[in-house]
């Protein structure tokens, strides 16, 4: 399992994306066997394939991927958990740049809005993290 996860990762550094994805998921099968498909670390990993699968243009297989890492952060740390939670805010901004790409503007504002909040609140207003989400916020505003 962290043999697959550590390979999914250098195939990932190397663009060697469809390698990853089949390192990353036979790792995911293993979190999920190991931690329960809640555990943190499991959707970690959820996430972060979604994020491959946006990085290769594959909607089909990102959006269910994030929908689902959403859903399991809710669960287990609960909306306000999400502003304490690094790796949950990540998935609401990939699922907001997701929403922009698919032209769901008004979708993709409210995802970014929460994950911008949630970097202000966790990282602070100077994080490269933080300044990302406003730049696209505003970048979003301008093209109105």
């Amino acid at each position: 399992m962290f043999a697959a996860l550590d390979l999914g990762w250098l195939y990932h550094i190397r663009g060697q994306f469809r390698g990853a994805e089949s390192m990353f998921r036979r790792a995911l099968g293993g979190f999920e066997a190991w931690l329960g498909p809640n555990h943190k670390q499991t959707l970690v990993l959820v996430s972060r394939l979604g994020h491959l699968c946006m990085e290769q243009d594959r909607a089909d297989k990102t959006e269910p991927l994030l929908a689902r890492a959403l859903r399991g952060y809710e669960e287990t740390i609960g909306p306000a958990g999400f502003a304490q939670s690094r790796e949950a805010l990540e998935a609401v901004a990939d699922m907001g740049m997701l929403r922009l790409s698919q032209g769901q503007q008004r979708e993709a504002r409210g995802y970014l809005r929460r994950a911008h909040d949630g970097y202000m609140s966790l990282l602070g207003a100077d994080h490269a993290r933080t300044r990302q989400t406003q730049t696209v916020l505003l970048g979003m505003a301008v093209c109105l």
